[in-house]
């Protein structure tokens, strides 16, 4: 029954099919919400890659949130891309919403771990929300110069 929430795996949807995705929400998209950025962290640190997507059809999706989950001495944990600052929810922005209530709801007595990427997602209940910032450094510079402006 359409429409509807699903989990997949990362085997579950083709490269040229996420690619083509993230080429269409080009504006949101960036390295981190790359199946090669999933694939590092699985295997760096064991994580299970997962999407929540929002799909109208069978055929297509319209709103993503690629997340890890972290099983722990059977203590399961989510987090919504870890190791980034521009990650999250892509997509059709009117969908954000019912991904992060999925999120929010997902099995297991866990934490769930939402970055907040400056989105406006609404706080819900059930996640820790965590705020995110990047720093720029210019590496043009000379090392003392740096540390001097710090």
């Amino acid at each position: 029954m359409y429409p509807k929430v699903e989990i997949l795996n990362l085997s579950d949807i083709s490269k040229d099919t996420w690619d083509r995705f993230l080429k269409s929400n080009k504006d949101q998209a960036t390295v981190f919400h790359t199946q090669e950025w999933m694939q590092t962290l699985q295997d760096a640190f064991h994580y299970k890659p997962r999407y929540l997507v929002y799909e109208e059809d069978e055929i297509t999706f319209n709103a993503a949130m690629p997340f890890m989950v972290d099983t722990r001495f059977g203590i399961r944990n989510y987090f919504s891309m870890p190791y980034d600052t521009y990650g999250g929810v892509i997509g059709d922005s009117s969908k954000f919403q019912s991904l992060t209530n999925a999120f929010a709801n997902l099995p297991g007595i866990g934490m769930k771990y939402y970055v907040d990427y400056g989105r406006h997602v609404q706080q819900g209940g059930g996640y820790k929300r965590i705020r995110t910032s990047t720093e720029l450094l210019d590496l043009s510079r000379s090392g003392d110069d740096i540390w001097n402006r710090m």
